[in-house]
């Protein structure tokens, strides 16, 4: 049986806690694996929770005071990390770096990947190399190499005593490899897990109520990345084109730039049409109900919304980010489409004029289930290598 010990820092909404948690959900089944999980706060707003009986360490009240854990008071909290951001986060690597030392582990993960411009430490790294023994450590990294500001110096010294670099994607792994080809005999990619108990099967659909094409997004509202002025323009494209009492669109998420999208939103006239409608707990019902899933991003690392999408059998729209197509097969469980918003249109008005496509596609997904098989075999393969590779079983 292998003891495996992954670090998180929190678990909060968004992207990295929701494959944390499914991930950690999947293991568990596994009578092989003997499973602990280091966070660094006891809060938990994901809509996802871990086993009861998975082994769960908090291992420092001073990373669970930064991580929002135990400061109640909103002056005191903004004052700790306005030090900690203007110090380079210094004083609490030190508490990431020194204290208590846990093992022996088979394996030590790093599941939380640090951003090099501008600079921010998730502490993860830090943790595994510093307090964690293990005879294998490995590092994982969840969204483009390039847009985290990685380079060649910083992946030699940030990764030089890893045994293993896991990128969610294979589109993400080639940019680590090209950005720092000496590290390429211990870099991987493992895709997210996703949580298959979510698969709703409703058999209210929202056009059964109002007669209206129901397009879906969920997405936190940063528009640097995941590019929701986009969906704003095609609605301009969509009401200008006749279609605007045909399509609700529903926009589900908060984030830091949600006053200005919305504020673009009514300057352009399309909130008739494009509704903010806030965080959700339950998304996966809100794509059941949905007619189509669409994204706008610039880049992403994995998508788990696309996943959570085919899970609920509609079909996806996204745009041709480089690892698109590690999740969407063209022209059978969705489109992909270039960045343009006329582009987006056009596909959207595609399927809404030629339902034969749509059931096509929703009978496509059907056939070719998501399942988390070829995650986990990826995952158990990457532990394997490095642990193969390794000259010797000495806890580290």
């Amino acid at each position: 049986m292998k003891k495996i010990a992954i670090t998180i820092s929190h678990l909060d909404q968004g992207g990295i806690p929701t494959a944390f948690c499914s991930l950690i959900n999947e293991l568990h089944k596994r009578d092989d694996i003997d499973l602990t999980v280091f966070i660094f706060t006891k809060v938990n707003t994901s809509r996802f929770i871990l086993p009861d009986d998975v082994t769960k360490i908090y291992p420092s009240k001073a990373l669970n005071m930064w991580w929002g854990g135990s400061v109640k008071n909103d002056f005191i909290n903004k004052g700790i990390h306005y030090i900690g951001i203007r110090t380079n986060y210094y004083p609490w690597i030190w508490f990431a770096r020194y204290g208590k030392v846990y093992g022996n582990y088979d394996v030590a993960i790093s599941y939380e990947n640090d951003i090099a411009r501008p600079y921010i430490d998730f502490m993860c790294n830090d943790f595994v190399l510093n307090r964690i023994k293990a005879v294998c450590k490995i590092s994982w990294i969840h969204n483009d190499p390039y847009k985290l500001g990685f380079d060649k110096d910083y992946v030699l010294n940030r990764y030089r005593d890893f045994d293993g670099i896991v990128s969610v994607s294979k589109g993400n792994k080639q940019k680590l490899d090209t950005i720092c080809p000496d590290y390429t005999n211990k870099s991987y990619y493992v895709y997210n897990c996703i949580n298959l108990s979510e698969k709703m099967i409703s058999k209210t659909k929202f056009h059964d109520i109002d007669g209206k094409f129901h397009i879906i997004s969920v997405s936190r509202l940063a528009n640097k990345q995941k590019r929701i002025d986009r969906m704003i323009d095609t609605c301009v494209l969509l009401k200008k084109h006749g279609y605007e009492n045909k399509i609700v669109w529903h926009m589900y998420g908060s984030g830091p730039d949600e006053t200005m999208l919305k504020k673009y939103a009514e300057e352009e006239e399309v909130t008739d049409i494009f509704r903010f409608e806030g965080y959700t707990d339950n998304p996966a019902l809100l794509m059941a109900q949905s007619d189509l899933y669409v994204m706008t991003s610039d880049y992403e690392g994995y998508s788990l919304t696309l996943l959570e999408a085919l899970c609920q059998d509609i079909p996806i729209i996204c745009t041709n980010f480089d690892e698109a197509k590690e999740s969407v097969v063209d022209g059978k469980n969705g489109i992909i489409v270039d960045f343009e918003p006329q582009y987006i249109e056009s596909a959207i008005t595609r399927l809404i004029d030629n339902k034969t496509i749509l059931e096509e596609m929703k009978q496509y997904i059907k056939n070719h289930p998501v399942n988390n098989d070829l995650a986990i075999k990826q995952f158990m393969n990457v532990i394997n290598e490095c642990e193969g590779r390794r000259t010797t079983t000495d806890v580290r």
